[in-house]
């Protein structure tokens, strides 16, 4: 499944986390920051026009969810995804068609193969002494 994100996700959230890492001061500037953001637009983040901003605002009052969630929730919306992974929203609630999912919950299960592998012998000697084996001539019976 491919995953596409909110220009706004984007942007902020890589501006914020390099202007308040204090242990990475060479990573604050603006330059590399700004060059982390390009890498990122090999996604094709969803631009935020006034019609993103409106059903952003719509959702925000009708689903009583923050700013920044609702304007998640229309990203979704507009780029026709049916499932948006999030840790922060109500895992399985659903916002006008999009279904959230946590990505720490969610399993997905396959099939079960309909062959079954079988496990190779292995070329080297098991580890540890070797057992002892009982001979089967050595009998209470033949020893009297």
């Amino acid at each position: 499944m491919a995953r596409r994100v909110g220009s706004h996700e984007l942007s902020g959230a890589q501006r914020v986390l390099h202007e308040r890492d204090p242990e990475a001061p060479a990573r604050a500037h603006a330059d590399d920051a700004w060059d982390d953001v390009q890498a990122l637009l090999c996604w094709h983040p969803q631009s935020i026009d006034i019609d993103l901003l409106q059903n952003g605002r719509e959702i925000e009052r009708r689903f009583k969810l923050s700013w920044w969630d609702s304007l998640i929730v229309a990203s979704a919306q507009s780029q026709n995804c049916t499932v948006l992974l999030s840790e922060d929203l109500q895992d399985g609630a659903t916002y006008g068609g999009v279904t959230v999912r946590s990505p720490f919950t969610l399993s997905i299960n396959e099939a079960a193969a309909s062959y079954t592998a079988r496990t190779p012998r292995s070329r080297h000697p098991p580890r540890g002494r070797p057992r002892k084996s009982v001979e089967p001539s050595l009998t209470t019976e033949s020893r009297e």
